[in-house]
């Protein structure tokens, strides 16, 4: 059973994606006018925009009895975390600097699409710190803590 599913998605990325897509039609159209030389490098580039952007244009975050599963993207980059490995959960402010897609410190790992708070998951055994983007963590803290630590399914 599924208890916590959620979808954020930026429409910048979107709006970015579709006028990378139309910019290399253009140019595939276009392209006797403007140069062979030019027209493919410029069809590579932009294409690479366009993956970019689909491996980064959302966070779908899911937990169920068992795992918290996060997705960046159209899913090629993903993270399994069982909720029996965590050690604690709590909100944290993120700067806009952050910005989105996976960043890795020395004393965390970030799964964003932007925002300004994040979840921060801290694991037990090596107590490594994964922190998450949302729009709302403290009701994602509340429902975590009402769901597992308050019916000891995490122990």
């Amino acid at each position: 059973m599924v208890w916590y599913s959620r979808q954020y998605a930026v429409t910048l990325i979107r709006i970015n994606a579709v006028v990378s897509l139309l910019l290399i039609a253009g140019i595939l159209c276009f392209w006797p006018a403007i140069g062979f030389a030019i027209s493919i490098p410029l069809c590579v580039l932009l294409s690479l925009h366009v993956l970019t952007l689909a491996l980064f244009y959302r966070l779908e975050i899911a937990a169920d009895r068992g795992n918290l599963c996060l997705k960046l993207g159209i899913g090629l980059i993903s993270r399994t975390i069982r909720l029996s490995d965590i050690h604690a959960v709590r909100v944290v402010g993120i700067g806009q600097d952050e910005g989105w897609g996976i960043k890795s410190s020395g004393n965390y790992t970030l799964f964003s699409v932007g925002g300004e708070n994040a979840l921060e998951l801290t694991l037990k055994g090596n107590h490594q710190r994964i922190r998450i983007g949302m729009d709302d963590p403290a009701a994602f803290v509340a429902l975590f803590n009402k769901e597992f630590v308050n019916n000891k399914f995490i122990k």
